[in-house]
């Protein structure tokens, strides 16, 4: 402003009152012609060149009239580096979730700056519903800010966190992060931790012998379990049993599997009778992971063991009737001797009745008949031969049985009485 009485030129000058390179300046104008109480505005803007000047710089802007080289005044300017800072408050509506749905809450962003500034919100590395800009004086909170974030699925039993991140734009090396906490549930479906599989639905072995078989456990739940293996069924007790964890080769029936992770075991099975046999196993696991204690089961598996082959042991009759093996024996003597005498019967019916060379021809016959059946060799253990209804008699339990059709001795096939193993023999 002019308060002269004439009109007069006036010369602007800002300069610095100490020596620094932290600010520039730039002046609307140079110099005023005003008349006699004529007032004009000047422009100073200042642009921070480098950073530092904290405790703030001086400057002295002088106005000088060129009519007289007098300084008409003089205004003092402090210049200082604006402070860039926030706070994020996190609040928490679901803090605890299962694997599939979603957490959420509400965040509040506050301006701890010297200026004004505004700071982009977002959520690192996951998809929370928050990607916005918020744009605050110094002091100023915003209002409450929505988010939601989806827990994903499979995702571990345990306590998790999700980062909010709030980036300033006068600053942008001022980054705010915030972390929230939740609970992620245990979960798992049905009521199953482990699922038991096997590779087998049957297997078989000799007596005095041994096989094996693979079975897979799977943690289907998102939390650690540990437990232990065992066989049950019926006639459990026909075999000898042993677990081997095949990661490690460690003969033992526990383990532990991390959420989703699964372990195989091979159990190895022995013969523990001399004799026929059939067992049917079932295989337990015991699991324990999060509070709850579990069992669960895989299906069933059939385990033959082929016994040796035993001796006749009886006949079977018609109408039911059963004949023990001394019995069955002492009648099978008795009628190899009839059917001896009469043999010999017919042979000297034969000679009197047929000329003397024919009676010797007949006799020969006889003779190489009766070498016939003393040349058949005894039976063995277990073994019995066709009889003329081609049918034979189980040594085990004296059943009458029909043999499989079109079968030629010698061959086995299994009793569906007794599942004895019978050998027949020509």
């Amino acid at each position: 402003t002019n308060l002269g009485t004439a009109s007069d030129t006036y010369i602007v000058e800002l300069t610095a009152v100490q020596s620094n390179s932290w600010f520039t300046f730039s002046l609307s104008h140079l110099s005023f012609s005003l008349d006699a109480g004529e007032t004009k505005t000047l422009i100073v803007s200042a642009r921070e060149a480098n950073q530092g000047a904290l405790g703030g710089v001086a400057y002295s802007l002088n106005v000088t009239s060129t009519s007289t080289g007098e300084v008409g005044d003089t205004f003092a300017i402090t210049v200082r580096s604006v402070v860039a800072g926030g706070a994020i408050t996190l609040l928490g509506d679901t803090a605890t979730a299962k694997p599939g749905s979603s957490v959420s809450g509400n965040i509040i962003l506050t301006n701890t700056g010297s200026g004004e500034d505004t700071f982009t919100l977002s959520s690192i590395g996951e998809d929370c519903g928050l990607s916005t800009s918020v744009t605050l004086s110094p002091g100023v909170s915003s209002e409450a800010l929505p988010w939601s974030c989806a827990v994903p699925e499979g995702a571990p039993a345990g306590l998790k966190s999700i980062t909010f991140r709030a980036v300033s734009a006068m600053r942008s090396n001022v980054v705010i992060n915030q972390a929230v906490g939740y609970q992620v549930e245990p979960s798992w479906p049905s009521d199953a931790l482990v699922a038991v599989g096997l590779t087998e639905s049957k297997v078989s072995l000799g007596m005095d012998s041994s096989t094996s078989t693979v079975i897979t456990l799977q943690n289907l739940g998102n939390i650690e379990v540990t437990g232990q293996l065992d066989a049950i069924g019926a006639d459990t007790g026909l075999l000898r049993m042993e677990w081997i964890r095949m990661s490690d080769g460690v003969s033992t029936n526990e383990y532990t599997l991390t959420p989703g992770s699964s372990a195989e075991f091979k159990l190895n099975l022995t013969s523990n009778v001399a004799r026929s046999a059939t067992a049917t196993l079932t295989v337990k696991a015991t699991s324990q992971g999060g509070n709850v204690l579990t069992t669960d089961e895989s299906v069933s598996m059939a385990v033959q063991i082929e016994g040796p082959a035993l001796p006749p042991n009886g006949l079977s009759l018609p109408l039911g009737v059963s004949v023990s093996q001394p019995a069955t024996l002492t009648a099978m003597g008795l009628g190899w001797l009839i059917a001896l005498l009469a043999v010999q019967l017919l042979r000297r019916s034969r000679r009197n009745d047929s000329e003397g060379t024919e009676d010797v021809g007949d006799e020969d016959e006889e003779d190489d008949e009766d070498d016939e059946v003393k040349d058949l060799p005894e039976l063995g253990f277990n073994e019995c031969r066709l009889d003329e209804d081609n049918k034979v008699n189980c040594p085990e339990c004296e059943a009458r049985l029909g043999v499989p059709r079109g079968s030629q001795p010698p061959f086995r096939f299994t009793c569906p009485k007794c599942d004895n193993k019978i050998r027949v023999v020509e």
